[in-house]
């Protein structure tokens, strides 16, 4: 177990670089590092969930189903304290990668707004989902599309 759980965390480890350096492109519209990272980070994910089904494994399905049976697994060890630590290491680290990767979600719906916002602009069509005071959406006014003036 000590040694499944030294690999997740290094492939943990690995996937916080990853998923900070892809953090990084979309912030800097780099979309030609994007593949390279995906494909990375894919990689990583399913290294992942292999040693995530072998600690099953090693804790039986069903218990394994059960929040309780690692703490159980860590106290019947004879090196439990090497093992509790190794686990809260693990789960900072998930917590941590949670955390970047919800930041990469709203830097996405960020670009994602304003290229609709841009996209409104060019086209002459209004986006916003706004209502007049007698609830109906208000007309399109007899201007052209800025992208044919």
């Amino acid at each position: 177990m000590a040694g499944l759980l030294t690999q997740t965390l290094a492939a943990c480890e690995e996937l916080t670089v990853v998923l900070g350096d892809e953090q990084r492109s979309i912030a800097d519209a780099d979309g030609d590092a994007l593949p390279a990272l995906i494909q990375r980070k894919l990689e990583l994910l399913q290294q992942l969930e292999s040693l995530e089904q072998d600690r099953r494994r090693l804790l039986g399905h069903e218990a394994a189903a059960n929040e309780g049976a690692m703490q159980a697994f860590i106290a019947g060890c004879a090196r439990g304290d090497a093992l509790e630590a190794q686990w809260q290491a693990l789960l900072g680290q998930l917590r941590q990668l949670q955390a970047v990767n919800e930041a990469s979600g709203a830097l996405i719906n960020r670009g994602l707004h304003q290229t609709e916002a841009s996209l409104s602009v060019l086209t002459g069509r209004d986006r916003q989902n706004t209502y007049e005071s007698g609830g109906q959406r208000p007309g399109y006014g007899p201007g052209r599309e800025l992208s044919r003036a």
